[in-house]
């Protein structure tokens, strides 16, 4: 009986440390790791509910992702939540291919850089700048255009909580061959 005890002691006591280290979270992804991944997943989008899902998982269930207007309309534009935002990504692979969304590259004294412009924020996590060059083709005319923009991300435990993209559409401009 007194090894049983003995026996169940020691295995438990061994058992202890196993069970912490399966429950310690792993620690959130950095926030330019975030930001390089959302660009290389919107790059991804293709129409395919995969892509569409692999994209939602940056994002908190209750995230928020505000871009501006269209020519037909008026103001920024909200994507609400998982729906807004798969709608958006949705729409965006299946209107277009060829996606090259790429983080611009800052020169000087000889040495180039991506930069990222971090800061904490008051939501509880950090809130990360970028500026970027986009570039896609049309599917319907087959056009490819590009243009400069700036995003935003505000980050929570690794995931997207608001994202919002400037684009310079006044400088969007067709690529010939």
């Amino acid at each position: 009986m007194k090894r049983s005890i003995i026996w169940s002691c020691i295995v438990a006591g061994l058992a202890v440390p196993f069970l912490l280290i399966a429950q310690q979270k792993a620690d959130p992804p950095k926030p330019e790791a975030v930001v390089q991944e959302w660009f290389a997943r919107w790059n991804a989008l293709d129409g395919s509910d995969a892509s569409v899902e692999k994209f939602l998982e940056l994002y908190q269930p209750n995230a928020i992702h505000e871009v501006g207007p269209t020519a037909k309309q008026i103001g920024p534009v909200f994507f609400d939540a998982r729906e807004g935002i798969k709608k958006m990504a949705e729409d965006f692979g299946k209107a277009n291919t060829e996606t090259a969304f790429r983080l611009e590259t800052v020169t000087a004294n000889e040495k180039s850089s991506k930069l990222f412009y971090v800061t904490e924020g008051p939501w509880g996590g950090p809130a990360v700048g970028v500026q970027f060059v986009g570039a896609y083709t049309v599917r319907e005319t087959k056009k490819r255009y590009m243009y400069p923009g700036a995003a935003f991300f505000h980050i929570k435990d690794g995931k997207i909580v608001y994202a919002r993209i400037y684009s310079a559409r006044d400088e969007l401009a067709e690529v010939r061959p």
